[in-house]
This record gives structure tokens, C-alpha cells and sequence, in this order.
């Protein structure tokens, strides 16, 4: 028992040390991946030690693998997108309903003569609501799948929304849609899942910190963008 507790206090000691000493990276703008989702399985069986389909079916281990597939997009937000808002005269806010998405990081106003201009982000309570009255926009706000540009426009320009992508799930003949580096990572993810759900807590949660390890490498989100001052 007590060279039990001794390893697994070696292991969780190194995984340790080692986040203390890694760099993180930014994993936006990355080339996504080409792998399919029946070889991450097939490398999550290898682990578990099941070549083929027993304890664990393909559809269990590709909904883990969906799983995961959310947990580091919306962890790192390594999904980037854009999509283009064309205004309306008199009309303030616009749905954002047409793309999945789990933030927007920032929006730009395009009168189409110009280079794009950023806009500010503020809080819907601060909008103006009332119309430019020939004034570009200068803000914008996101609430209830809605952007709202303010001041509301009385043109029919376009703002161009920036937005981290929610990845939708994918089949066993899929790719994986996020970088190229994060393959590795679902293996693990799966096999945690599947050495929890048989009940093997141990042995799990040691492939749950390797997940962890490498996903603080790759993890986008200390980048939080520039608070703008409130006035």
C-alpha cells in the first residue's frame, strides 16, 4: 500500500512540475486537422487494450470523442470564424443565429470605400438608441444571440463580426476540426472517459491530468483582449 501511494504521489509530483515549467502557446490560426475520428479511436483502443469493439462500442467512445472535441474548443477558442452583418437603416440589433458560436472576440464597421474600422465593445444598457444621424457606428454590443451596433444605423454598410467557432459533432468518418495538435489530446480525453465509465478512477485520473497538462500548452484564453475603459 505504501509503494502504491509512494508512485502515484511520484506521478502527480512530475505532472506537477512539469505545468510549472511549460510555456503556453496560442493555438489560433492553426491548420486544422486531417485525422479521422475512427483512427483517434482506434489509437484510444490501443490504450485501453481493446483492438477491437468489447466493453466499449464505437458509438460510446465517438460521443466521448464529440465531448472532448467541445471541451478544448471552448477552452482554448482555437475555432476562429467571421461572418458579415449588413446593416439596416433604423435597425439596431441583428441576430446572430445563422452561426454557431461560443464568443465574439470583436466586430468591425466596412463602409466598403475605407479599410474596416474596429468597433467598441460596450454594454447594452450604455448604448445610445437613437440613430447615427449620418455618424459612422463606434460600438457594438452582444446580448440574447443578438449583436447591437451603436449608435443604430442609418446606412446599409456591413460590420464584420470576429467569432470563435462551436464545432459541430462529427462522424467516425470525420475529421477532427480543431488543430492538428490537439489529437493526442482527444486520445486521452476518450480513454478517460472510458477508463471512468469501467470504473478504473485511478488509472483515469492520471490520463485526466496528462489531458490537462497538455491542453494548459495549447489553451487560448489567458489572452483575454484589452478591457475597453468605462466612461
Amino acid at each position: 500500500m505504501k509503494r502504491f501511494l509512494k508512485t502515484r504521489f511520484l506521478t502527480f509530483l512530475f505532472i506537477f512540475i512539469t505545468l510549472c515549467l511549460v510555456s503556453l502557446a496560442f493555438a489560433g490560426s492553426q491548420q486544422t486537422s486531417s485525422t479521422t475520428a475512427s483512427t483517434l479511436i482506434a489509437k484510444a483502443r490501443y490504450i485501453l487494450n481493446e483492438e477491437s469493439a468489447g466493453r466499449f462500442v464505437n458509438t460510446t467512445l465517438l460521443s466521448y470523442l464529440n465531448d472532448g472535441i467541445i471541451s478544448i474548443a471552448t477552452t482554448t477558442r482555437c475555432l476562429e470564424g467571421t461572418t458579415n452583418v449588413t446593416l439596416v437603416s433604423g435597425t439596431q440589433e441583428y441576430s446572430l443565429s445563422s452561426i454557431d458560436y461560443i464568443d465574439v472576440e470583436t466586430a468591425m464597421y466596412d463602409d466598403g470605400s475605407n479599410p474596416p474600422k474596429g468597433l467598441r465593445r460596450i454594454r447594452p444598457k450604455d448604448a445610445a438608441h437613437q440613430t447615427a444621424s449620418g455618424r459612422e457606428p463606434t460600438g457594438y454590443y452582444v446580448w440574447n444571440d443578438k449583436i447591437g451596433i451603436d449608435p443604430e444605423p442609418t446606412t446599409t454598410d456591413t460590420v464584420i463580426v470576429y467569432y470563435y467557432k462551436r464545432p459541430s459533432a462529427i462522424a467516425l468518418s470525420g475529421t477532427n476540426p480543431l488543430p492538428a495538435h490537439y489529437d493526442e489530446l482527444l486520445v486521452e480525453y476518450v480513454v478517460t472517459q472510458a477508463l471512468r465509465s469501467d470504473g478504473k478512477y485511478a488509472k483515469a485520473s492520471v490520463h485526466w491530468a496528462t489531458y490537462r497538462m497538455e491542453l494548459d500548452r495549447y489553451r487560448v484564453d489567458f489572452n483575454t483582449p484589452t478591457k475597453e475603459p468605462e466612461e
